[in-house]
């Protein structure tokens, strides 16, 4: 079958920059004889609906943000409230730079942490779907496994595709002007992993702050996001035959983010953490 994606685009504007669901036919992925050939395919399009997008800044690292976040998740972004089964929740946190409390006292100051926060909802239907019985394979894996089997589960795929050349490299432009060189990351294996499960939820929170790649590249990134569009995708590893082709979980699409134009974390005390003017 061939790829297609027929959803229709809705671009949400922040403070912080522009997001949008993302087309996960763009994205390549293993194939279903991927453990005799190797072969990756163009992927369909992703099962689960991205229903919000948030950029936080605090003085702390957060996390199990969703109960706190819930409340104020538009209903209607993506996929109803009333048709939405599941969520995943990946919510990947970054130092920042430390923030200046008092400019009278050069050494007053406090640390700075960003969490980038990606909410996406499996819609009721999906599992009547014939097309995603293998994807559901890996879905109730993750879902049900430990710890170490998720850190080997869940793959990030990033690809730059517009912004200065030296973000591209380091981070990945795809190949011939499309995504289909980008490498995926199994993240959970890198960095410092939670997880936290409830009725209709799944979180995931990297702390990337441990990992020097991570760090390098989360400052580059940083450093030119005003004129960066990433696309993200999340894909479920496929290992065994009746995993595979893969699915992608869900994509992204953030357009020229501010990032010190992040929205302060619920409950944090604006006198105890003011900025700096940059």
């Amino acid at each position: 079958m061939e790829a297609t994606s027929p959803r229709v685009k809705r671009k949400t504007t922040t403070p912080f920059g522009t997001w949008e669901e993302g087309d996960g036919t763009l994205f390549w992925v293993r194939g279903a004889n991927y453990k005799d050939d190797s072969e990756k395919i163009q992927a369909l399009p992703s099962v689960m609906r991205l229903v919000h997008l948030d950029l936080y800044q605090g003085p702390k690292p957060q996390v199990h943000i969703f109960p706190i976040m819930r409340p104020n998740i538009p209903p209607n972004v993506g996929l109803v409230n009333e048709e939405r089964e599941f969520h995943v929740v990946i919510n990947f946190i970054v130092r920042g730079k430390d923030k200046s409390i008092d400019k009278k006292k050069k050494n007053h100051k406090t640390e700075s942490w960003i969490m980038w926060v990606f909410i996406f909802a499996l819609p009721k239907d999906a599992r009547k779907d014939p097309e995603n019985e293998k994807f559901f394979k890996c879905f109730d894996a993750l879902i049900n496994g430990d710890d170490k089997q998720r850190n080997h589960r869940v793959k990030f795929l990033a690809c730059v595709t517009e912004g200065p050349w030296v973000v591209k490299a380091a981070i990945g432009g795809g190949k011939d002007g499309t995504h289909k060189g980008v490498v995926p990351t199994l993240v959970g294996e890198k960095v410092t992993t939670s997880y936290f499960k409830g009725d209709d939820y799944l979180e995931i929170d990297y702390n990337t702050a441990i990992d020097s790649v991570a760090v390098t590249s989360s400052k580059l990134a940083f450093q030119h996001s005003q004129k960066m569009v990433v696309d993200f995708g999340i894909v479920l590893q496929g290992e065994s035959e009746d995993e595979l082709p893969e699915r992608v979980l869900g994509a992204a699409r953030c357009s020229n983010f501010v990032i010190k134009e992040a929205l302060v974390f619920p409950g944090t005390e604006r006198g105890t953490y003011r900025f700096k003017d940059e």
